[in-house]
């Protein structure tokens, strides 16, 4: 067992300190004030490991007494990373804003699920949320963290501290919007502070003019994303010549947008992609149940 001055030395001997959630033997998580932190350190130049201290609390006749322990973790290098996502889906556990499913807990119980279902990474928006699933997965994460601008059309982790606090909160791939839209923060200062921060950087782009800017300025991943959603009516099916264009011009291309059934996905590794980010299809309840619900109602018609 460590004491709390044991834990100060340790952390005393690394550079890098993260907030967490805490893990108590009455089966819920706190934030306090003062959080028990993690810590990371680069071991060699392929290698991170992550010391995570949780607070345990006793519910014993030692009641209201903090136990310490620690569990180290390794994380993979940006290779690393890359090879575990390639050619594999990517659970995008995002509920419905403001939905009764759009809770920290509850959004880390659909990651832990999705990894249970073969999952090779999350895509998980909003830093509470993100809080809330790292401790329980050992896949890859993408963050994001979506505001509505009164000034601007981005919405994906439109500010250099929404990068800072999606890193420090455990993410391994920070998504950013690569459209060519007027932004509070330019894209190269974007992916810039994305890798001083230690992780990969993925741009949500539209089309390909967009998407090999992006590559120039270094993003690691080009996201098909935003393509149909930057105006206009909304296409029903994928853009995979989109898909196919940027793997053509050697992008890390991660196919994303109304890929909704499995044979989509298939036909997005088949045409190019390296991974599928589905999201809808998978954990907006409410859409799901709206597709059958409106298809028995239309075989009555």
């Amino acid at each position: 067992m460590l004491d709390v001055l044991d834990i100060k030395k340790l952390l005393g001997r690394y550079s890098k300190v993260k907030k967490y959630f805490l893990n108590c033997s009455l089966k819920f998580y706190f934030k306090i004030e003062r959080w028990i932190t993690f810590v990371k350190k680069y071991f060699k130049k392929t290698f991170k490991m992550e010391l995570c201290f949780y607070i345990m609390l006793s519910t014993d006749e030692n009641a209201g007494s903090v136990i310490f322990r620690s569990d180290i973790m390794s994380k993979l290098s940006h290779q690393d990373v890359l090879s575990q996502i390639q050619y594999g889906l990517i659970s995008s556990c995002q509920p419905v804003d403001d939905g009764p499913m759009d809770k920290p807990e509850i959004v880390s119980a659909m990651a832990q699920a999705s990894v249970v279902g073969g999952a090779s990474g999350l895509r998980i928006e909003g830093v509470d949320n993100l809080k809330a699933t790292r401790p329980f997965v050992n896949i890859p994460i993408i963050g994001i963290v979506k505001r509505d601008l009164p000034d601007s059309p981005v919405r994906i982790t439109p500010f250099l501290q929404d990068i800072e606090d999606l890193a420090n909160a455990g993410a391994d791939i920070i998504a950013v919007d690569g459209t060519n839209r007027p932004r509070p923060v330019d894209i190269a200062s974007a992916v810039k502070k994305i890798h001083e921060m230690g992780c990969l950087a993925m741009a949500d782009c539209s089309n390909l003019e967009e998407g090999l800017y992006c590559k120039e300025l270094g993003f690691d991943i080009i996201g098909s994303t935003m393509s149909g959603y930057t105006g206009g009516e909304v296409p029903e099916e994928p853009d995979y010549q989109l898909v196919r264009d940027l793997k053509s011009a050697g992008c890390f291309v991660m196919a994303e947008g109304r890929y909704n059934t499995p044979e989509l996905t298939k036909v997005a590794i088949e045409i190019g992609a390296d991974c599928v980010t589905v999201g809808s299809a998978l954990t907006r309840l409410e859409h799901i149940v709206s597709w059958f619900a409106t298809a028995i109602k239309s075989a009555r018609k």
